[in-house]
């Protein structure tokens, strides 16, 4: 078996990308560096850091956009595994980000991939709040989507999937100068994307993702709505009903903090006060009857009575708050199966699958859960 890091080097990230090769130098029997005109620099250090006889360069020409990067790079993978008339042999291709750091904890990466069925393993980052397609069988049928704007997400409707329950990945933090730029392109992308696709719900969720970063959290509650709207998935329609509730909580908070801020000026203000205290209980109200109706759609979200109890508690109302946070954690500890298609993990909440201790060692849960059965121990 032989296995091939595909990188994506551009934006000037010279001086993190040297880490990322050499977290997978002893892993990988190759780097296909893609040169996407900005990246000399970030190239050499690499070279430098992995040797040069370990890696081949391509250029992409064609303007950027992350998916139509990451197909070129898969397509770069399999014409370089071609090209060098490999025969007989087993090929995984690993996408590595230059500002990512692979933690394979004493693991075998090929001996691993070597156990599995799947044609594409997924790899959790360390503190396990999202998860990334990091592994990927040759031939490779599926790509990125969409081709032509930010956010890309995997699709091959054949893929067999596993979650490698060890394998991890920690992403080195952007500035904030860097992620203002990022979400500035990425809002523009999504809305080109939005004028090109109206009917498409994706870019709807990321614009208002990146709306609620540059707290305009207004446009980003009409976003979200948009977005439940027209996607057909009831779990993806929770999702963006708590994101609604969390805005209708951070426009009340503003709200409180104005209301705190009059109260210690002049005790005339007695009320100015009133006003915003009674438009931040109106904000507090609106989010708990939003995430009562997101439980309507994906019941079994613990995220949804979470905010309906948090909600409750800043009304005051703490029974209500303890029965809805009751309702969290039951769902929270309890629920091993998943309503989606391929028993695919949800974001952002961690039901089942494999727990990491303090010690980093990590156990099995009680149940099994989908990628205990795709990968074979």
């Amino acid at each position: 078996m032989k296995l091939i890091c595909i990188m994506l080097t551009g934006g000037n990230r010279e001086a993190v990308a040297p880490e990322a090769a050499l977290s997978v130098a002893d892993q990988v029997d190759l780097f296909v560096l893609i040169d996407t005109g900005t990246s000399e620099a970030a190239i050499a250090a690499i070279m430098a850091a992995v040797g040069q006889d370990k890696c081949v360069v391509y250029q992409y020409q064609e303007e950027f956009y992350i998916s139509k990067g990451r197909n070129f790079a898969i397509e770069s993978g399999e014409a370089e595994i071609a090209e060098r008339g490999w025969d007989n042999e087993t090929y995984w291709l690993m996408v590595l980000d230059t500002d990512e750091r692979m933690r394979f904890r004493d693991v075998d990466a090929k001996a691993e991939l070597a156990t599995t069925d799947a044609t594409v393993v997924i790899c959790w980052d360390t503190q396990r709040r999202y998860n990334k397609e990091r592994f990927f069988k040759v031939p490779v049928a599926g790509r990125y989507e969409p081709n032509e704007f930010s956010h890309e997400e995997f699709q091959d409707p054949n893929a067999v999937k596993a979650i490698h329950p060890t394998i991890t990945f920690d992403e080195v933090p952007k500035s904030k100068e860097e992620t203002d730029a990022l979400m500035t392109q990425v809002e523009a992308n999504c809305r080109r994307w939005i004028t090109a696709h109206p009917q498409n719900p994706r870019p709807w969720f990321y614009l208002a993702n990146t709306l609620v970063y540059f707290a305009r959290f207004e446009e980003a509650k009409n976003a979200y709505l948009q977005h439940t709207r027209l996607t057909p998935h009831e779990m993806e329609r929770g999702w963006s009903m708590y994101r609604i509730a969390m805005c209708h909580d951070e426009i009340g908070h503003s709200y409180a903090q104005e209301a705190v801020r009059l109260s210690k000026l002049d005790s005339d203000n007695n009320d100015e006060v009133q006003r915003f205290l009674v438009a931040a209980t109106s904000e507090y109200e609106d989010g708990l009857m939003i995430a009562c109706t997101g439980m309507r759609w994906a019941p079994y979200m613990p995220e949804l009575p979470w905010a309906a109890a948090y909600l409750s508690l800043k009304l005051g109302r703490n029974y209500d708050c303890l029965t809805w946070a009751n309702l969290a954690i039951t769902l929270g500890e309890t629920l091993t199966w998943d309503p989606l298609p391929l028993r695919v993990l949800r974001l952002g909440f961690q039901v089942s699958g494999w727990r990491t201790r303090a010690d980093g060692t990590c156990v099995r849960p009680r149940t099994g859960p989908w990628e205990s059965r795709r990968w074979r121990s």
